[in-house]
């Protein structure tokens, strides 16, 4: 009894478990992808902390050394200037601010 047509199939069946895991990992890729965009028109670059003292607003942008752009520590969105305004117009909708920070949220998290 001859053992080739028990070889060629364990061999096709790798070849296509590995075709399959590749094109899941593409597929990943894309929706993570789509899932960063969606993030970066969702996050509002801002954090707010209610205080004994009254609402604290933070910005989550940062300017690393030596660049002129800022970079929003939650989405990575890119500014070429400090966005300032955000923290007075978040300031004023602390109820908006909190449903676009936690999509936010929900979106990084899903994000691999």
């Amino acid at each position: 009894m001859s053992t080739w047509p028990l070889a060629v199939a364990i061999i096709v069946a790798v070849i296509g478990v590995v075709a399959v895991k590749i094109d899941m990992a593409a597929v990943m890729d894309r929706r993570n992808d789509a899932r960063r965009a969606k993030m970066k028109y969702v996050c509002p670059h801002v954090r707010i902390y209610k205080t004994s003292k009254g609402i604290v607003v933070e910005s989550l942008a940062i300017s690393p050394p030596f660049t002129l752009s800022w970079y929003c520590k939650m989405c990575g969105c890119q500014f070429w200037s400090e966005p300032d305004g955000d923290q007075a117009y978040w300031a004023k909708r602390y109820d908006e601010w909190k449903r676009h920070f936690d999509k936010a949220e929900r979106l990084r998290r899903r994000i691999r």
